[in-house]
């Protein structure tokens, strides 16, 4: 690709799970630009797949965890170096009352807070949705 190009946009579901006022966020496993940074879990949408089915699927890939989308969240259409991507953020509820993520591959998680969300270093793409779960968060207690 020449500077001049204009990558594909593609196209990513992430979920914002929130389980008794706490959200699940986890690092990005390396080898990349991003290792170490938080974010929601999710990837890629797959050909013919929603992208409900795609963030079920991922976060079943990424930490076992089973999940059934409540609705959207928000969506941001986001260019980094070398590619742009539209995230579909999308509130999830766990279909188990106690859900356990595993991480299965190799990546940090945890079940965060309001407050503990500012002090994370979250992908440039998080910005304007980590206010709004923030403000929805604290609503809600």
């Amino acid at each position: 690709m020449t500077d001049t190009e204009d990558p594909a946009l593609r196209e990513v579901a992430a979920a914002v799970v929130v389980h008794e006022g706490r959200v699940l966020v986890q690092t990005r496993p390396g080898p990349g630009r991003y290792q170490g940074f938080w974010e929601f879990p999710g990837g890629g949408r797959e050909e013919g797949e929603s992208l409900s089915e795609c963030v079920v699927r991922e976060v079943d890939e990424e930490l076992g965890l089973a999940v059934r989308v409540v609705r959207s969240f928000d969506v941001v259409e986001w260019s980094y170096p070398g590619a742009r991507v539209r995230v579909e953020f999308l509130l999830c509820a766990a279909v188990d009352a106690r859900p356990v993520p595993e991480a299965r591959e190799g990546q940090e998680f945890r079940w965060a807070a309001a407050t503990e969300l500012d002090g994370l270093r979250f992908l440039p793409a998080n910005a304007g949705v980590l206010e709004k779960l923030v403000e929805t968060l604290s609503s809600a207690r």
